[in-house]
C-alpha cells in the first residue's frame, strides 16, 4: 500500500507580511505606525505579487526604496528593516536582505518657516470672529484637523488649558497650556457668539448661508479656504496654516523652553522630532549662554 506525504503550502509573503504586523502591534507599535508600515509593505507586495517572502532579494527592495526622494529613503526603508528581520529571526526566511540595503542619510532641514512678532499681531488683531481663532492657534500650537474639531467643552477656564482629542494625530490626544490673557479672550469669544458646551470654536456657513454656524466641525476644504482669507485680509506674505504651529514652539523655544518640553506641549510621539524640526532654534540657547557670560563678566 502506497503512502501519500502530505504537502504543506508555503505561506504567501502577504500572509506573513500579516503575521509581522500582527507581532507588531502586540509589541506596542503605535497605531499610526501600524498602518504607515501596512501602506508601504503593500504597495511594494503589489509589485511583486508572485514573489514568496524567500525570494525577495535586496535587489527588489532597493529599487522600491529608490523611487522614493532622497529625504523619504531612510523612512522608507524602515518597515522593510523591521519586517525582514521579524522574518530572518523567527527562520521565516534563510536570510535578511536588509543586511545588503544600505541607509540612507536624512539631508539637512531648511528652518522651519515662522511668523514674525510684527506678524502675529497683525493677524490676532484681525475683526473678530477671526482674529480670536487666529490667536488661539498661535498661542496653543494646535493641529488644523484639532483646531477643526475643538468644542467649547475642550476648553478648562479655570486652569487655562485646552483638553485636544477630537482629531488628534494619531495617539497625540493631550492637555495643552495657554496662556491667561487667551483664556479670557476665549470666554468674551464664547460669550458673544453665544456658543454652549457642544458648539464648535470654528464657525462655518453651510450651504452659503450667511449666519454662523457652530453646531457642526468645519469641513477641511472650508478652513483652508477660512485661512487663505484671514491671511489676505491681514495683507501678509502668505503661509501654510501649519506655520502656526511652527510659530509657537520657536517662541517657547527662544523664551528658554527645553526641547523636551516643547516636545510634550507639541505631543511630539517621538521626542527626537521636536529636534530635528527645531534644530535652528539651538541657536537660542547659544544667545543666552553668550548673555549669561556678558552679564558675569
Amino acid at each position: 500500500m502506497r503512502l501519500w506525504k502530505r504537502k504543506t503550502v508555503e505561506p504567501s509573503a502577504r500572509e506573513i507580511r500579516d503575521d509581522w504586523l500582527k507581532w507588531a502591534e502586540l509589541n506596542g507599535a503605535r497605531e499610526a505606525t501600524l498602518r504607515g508600515y501596512r501602506q508601504t509593505t503593500e504597495r511594494f507586495l503589489k509589485r511583486w505579487p508572485e514573489l514568496f517572502l524567500a525570494e525577495i532579494t535586496d535587489e527588489h527592495i532597493l529599487g522600491f526604496i529608490e523611487e522614493a526622494s532622497p529625504a523619504s529613503r531612510q523612512q522608507r526603508r524602515a518597515p522593510f528593516t523591521n519586517w525582514f528581520g521579524w522574518a530572518a529571526r523567527t527562520k521565516r526566511i534563510p536570510a535578511n536582505p536588509m543586511h545588503h540595503v544600505p541607509t540612507y542619510k536624512v539631508p539637512k532641514r531648511e528652518p522651519v518657516e515662522t511668523f514674525t512678532d510684527a506678524e502675529c499681531k497683525i493677524l490676532s488683531a484681525l475683526p473678530e470672529p477671526d482674529g480670536t481663532l487666529i490667536a488661539l492657534l498661535l498661542g496653543s500650537g494646535i493641529r488644523k484637523s484639532e483646531a477643526r474639531h475643538l468644542t467649547v467643552r475642550r476648553i478648562d477656564f479655570d486652569h487655562g488649558e485646552l483638553h485636544v482629542v477630537e482629531g488628534a494625530k494619531g495617539g497625540s490626544a493631550g492637555v495643552v497650556p495657554i496662556a491667561s490673557a487667551l483664556v479670557n479672550r476665549l470666554a468674551s469669544y464664547v460669550l458673544l457668539e453665544g456658543l454652549n458646551e457642544n458648539d464648535f470654536l470654528w464657525y462655518c456657513h453651510p450651504g452659503g448661508q450667511k449666519k454662523r454656524r457652530h453646531d457642526r466641525a468645519i469641513t477641511d476644504a472650508s478652513m483652508h479656504n477660512w485661512w487663505a482669507r484671514s491671511v489676505a485680509a491681514a495683507g501678509i506674505p502668505y503661509k501654510h496654516l501649519h506655520t502656526t504651529r511652527h510659530t509657537y514652539a520657536a517662541e517657547w523655544r527662544r523664551r528658554g523652553a527645553s526641547y523636551d518640553d516643547v516636545g510634550f506641549v507639541l505631543r511630539h510621539a517621538d521626542p527626537r522630532t521636536t529636534k530635528i524640526v527645531y534644530a535652528h532654534t539651538q541657536i537660542h540657547d547659544v544667545r543666552r549662554r553668550l548673555e549669561a557670560l556678558e552679564s558675569d563678566s
